[in-house]
């Protein structure tokens, strides 16, 4: 979701707009996440009205990555490991 948060420091000088007043930032909507992008390193991704980080996304839609991931997985099943009979 989309975020304006305030970090003002109440400057005894007054307000000299240095822009922590209103800082606007993203923070995940995945369950029990708290990743934001206030630290510069971390990416949201929009998911219609959502913003998720890529690790909330990927469980998101893991189902749909499992389907397509399906096919390559079997090779590497095949070559790795017995199949019961």
């Amino acid at each position: 979701m989309e975020a304006i948060d305030d970090f003002c420091v109440d400057c005894p000088q007054g307000c000299i707009n240095c822009g922590r007043k209103y800082v606007h930032h993203f923070v995940c909507d995945g369950k029990n996440c708290d990743a934001d992008t206030l630290d510069g390193e971390t990416r949201m991704y929009e998911d219609g009205s959502k913003h998720y980080c890529l690790k909330c996304l990927i469980i998101k839609h893991i189902d749909e990555f499992v389907d397509d991931l399906e096919e390559e997985c079997l090779d590497w099943a095949w070559d790795n490991y017995d199949i019961v009979e």
